[in-house]
């Protein structure tokens, strides 16, 4: 890099001033145009050769999702070496020795192909951190939808046994426009149903039994929070998970809420006059 660096300055100092600032199609015969195109696409016909075989070198030790990136990377690459300086450079090669264009229209059909291999080279670049982004930006609307899902029923237990909240409660319109720590306030909430229905299930009309299905425990849970409490019972287990990962235990959660939401809905249709 610093040869390149150095060849380039004094290309560019030998060059006659209105010439300095010629492009590559403009180069026509000049010798100190030439020999500054000459060493820039020298120098980069060598880095895209370089990264490419690091590209795929690199593709070929790792598994992960990077392997294709990689690859489609290293192909930019070569698309650039192949497509864009290597013709340019023996074009300006045969120009500035042999006074003649060896490799004939370089600067009409070499841009395309140098916009595709670049274009190429940061698509393959990119796609793993843009792959991130998409599956971050999905789980942030999941567990946004989610944490609403649940808040009729974490409301009701509130109600019932404000200690499990952590966080001050705030308006559902609020909550709506909190758009930081969705997932801190995500799992808090499901932590504070957990905790709620804990509380609850000693003062349910009948305990829980495995085959119980959503709807009936969500009617058991409205019944306990809608009418006086009696001596307590004992404790049992409330939308109790199959397995033991945590997507098990959200997803009995989640079906209890939505039972529970449509249930209390029902009933303040029916009570209201």
């Amino acid at each position: 890099a610093s040869l390149t660096s150095f060849g380039l300055t004094l290309s560019f100092a030998a060059t006659s001033v209105e010439w300095r600032g010629a492009s590559y199609p403009e180069a026509g015969q000049h010798p100190g145009v030439l020999a500054f195109y000459l060493i820039g696409n020298l120098y980069m016909s060598y880095a895209t050769a370089h990264g490419a075989w690091l590209c795929r070198a690199s593709a070929r030790q790792t598994y992960s999702g990077a392997r294709q990136s990689l690859t489609v990377a290293a192909l930019g690459l070569i698309v650039c070496l192949l497509g864009t300086h290597l013709p340019r450079v023996l074009s300006t090669t045969g120009r500035l020795l042999l006074g003649t264009d060896p490799v004939p229209g370089t600067a009409h059909w070499t841009p395309p192909l140098l916009a595709i291999g670049s274009g190429l080279f940061f698509l393959g670049i990119g796609y793993p951190g843009l792959r991130t982004g998409i599956i971050k930006a999905r789980l942030w609307i999941t567990m946004r939808r989610h944490h609403r899902q649940l808040r009729p029923l974490w409301a009701a237990l509130y109600q019932h046994f404000p200690n499990i909240a952590l966080f001050a409660p705030t308006t559902p319109r609020r909550e709506a426009w909190q758009l930081r720590h969705m997932r801190l306030r995500y799992y808090r909430r499901i932590i504070e149903c957990r905790d709620g229905l804990v509380c609850l299930s000693p003062y349910l009309p009948e305990p829980i039994h495995p085959n119980h299905t959503p709807a009936h425990q969500a009617q058991l849970v409205h019944t306990a929070l809608t009418t006086t409490r009696t001596q307590a019972a004992l404790p049992s287990i409330i939308a109790a998970p199959t397995t033991h990962d945590t997507n098990a235990d959200t997803h009995h959660l989640l079906s209890l809420a939505h039972e529970y939401t449509q249930l209390a809905n029902h009933t303040t249709s029916t009570t209201t006059p």
